[in-house]
This record gives structure tokens, C-alpha cells and sequence, in this order.
């Protein structure tokens, strides 16, 4: 199943939040070994929009519902959180909260 969404950076975290994504950053490191232990793949990430603070946000996973509950209980999960949560307008807990603006797939071509 594939999952799309929206959220935003706030104002003037832009660079701090490429920097937490940046590869090599061994925080990064753990929590992508966390996506993929809990069944997510293919996670991108964009920046950009009208205020270049904008997130499009893209994964795969068999059971999103799933996947998602295994990634909130991994231990990685929370320092990420505790980083990434104060960059954030919302947080993104993907858990049907509306924490963050979930997009209706409308094409796909492999």
C-alpha cells in the first residue's frame, strides 16, 4: 500500500530539519533502520511549496496501520520524536489524528 501526505516545518527550521535528514547523521541512521524493521519502504521525502517549508511525504508498507504502530513503539522512535516534533506545525504521528494531511492516491505508474 502506498501512503502520501502533507505537513509543514515551522518558520526558520527549514535547515535544521534538512540537517536531521541528512545522510550519515546517526540519529537518521536509526530511525530508517526503524522504518524498515516495522515494514516501511521506499520512504521520500520532499521540501519545497510557496514557503519552502512544505513536506510531501511518500511510503510503501503492506499494513500502514501496522507499520505505523510498530515504528511508535520501536526504541529509535522516541529521541526522533524529541527532535523532530519541535521543527514540525504538526506532529506526525500518522495514527488517523489528523496530525497530519493524508493524500488520496489518484494515479500511480510503475
Amino acid at each position: 500500500m502506498r501512503f502520501a501526505f502533507v505537513m509543514r516545518v515551522r518558520e526558520g527550521m527549514e535547515d535544521h530539519y534538512r540537517t536531521l535528514h541528512a545522510e550519515g547523521n546517526p540519529v537518521n541512521e536509526a530511525i530508517r533502520q526503524a522504518c524498515r524493521e516495522s515494514g516501511i519502504s521506499h520512504y521520500t521525502l520532499f521540501m519545497g511549496g510557496p514557503t519552502g517549508r512544505w513536506i510531501f511525504g511518500f511510503f510503501e508498507a503492506k499494513n500502514v496501520t501496522e507499520s505505523m504502530a510498530r515504528l511508535a513503539a520501536h526504541p529509535a522512535n522516541a529521541p526522533w520524536q524529541e527532535m523532530i516534533t519541535p521543527l514540525m506545525e504538526v506532529t506526525a504521528t500518522f495514527q488517523g489524528d489528523g496530525s497530519v494531511e493524508k493524500l488520496t492516491e489518484v494515479f500511480h505508474l510503475d
